[in-house]
């Protein structure tokens, strides 16, 4: 039995109709998974591009939460991994979603498609607490 654990108040707030959002997607490669792109606020306003995947199916689910610097590998839009295709690491998280859990990819500040400068380091650990918070 997989234990389940208790969602904080930005993961519930992720879910919120409040929440900036993108239109919801579903991809044939991955059934019963809809992923949309959300803008998570941290505590100065800067918004981070998320990729929340999650199944279909209304429910409560056990979150995972990836932070990436690189965006290539796992950012830049719901189904898409290296270089912007179809496959590569991004699929991992809609392949979680199928298993019953919900995936967010946050691309970190001034990476890609998120708001500010990106400081190597400097900004991981407020954003991160924030992410989770």
């Amino acid at each position: 039995m997989r234990p389940t654990f208790a969602m904080s108040a930005s993961c519930l707030a992720l879910m919120l109709p409040g929440a900036a959002a993108a239109d919801p997607v579903t991809s044939p490669d991955f059934p019963g998974v809809v992923c949309e792109t959300i803008w998570v606020p941290m505590r100065d306003g800067t918004l981070l591009a998320t990729d929340r995947y999650s199944p279909a199916a209304a429910g409560t689910y056990p979150v995972i939460l990836l932070r990436d610097p690189y965006t290539r590998g796992f950012g830049g839009g719901c189904f898409k991994g290296i270089g912007g295709g179809a496959l590569g690491p991004a699929t991992s998280l809609a392949v979680f979603a199928q298993n019953g859990y919900v995936a967010l990819a946050q691309e970190v500040r001034g990476t890609n498609r998120s708001q500010g400068a990106f400081r190597e380091m400097v900004q991981e650990a407020q954003d991160g607490y924030d992410a989770i918070e």
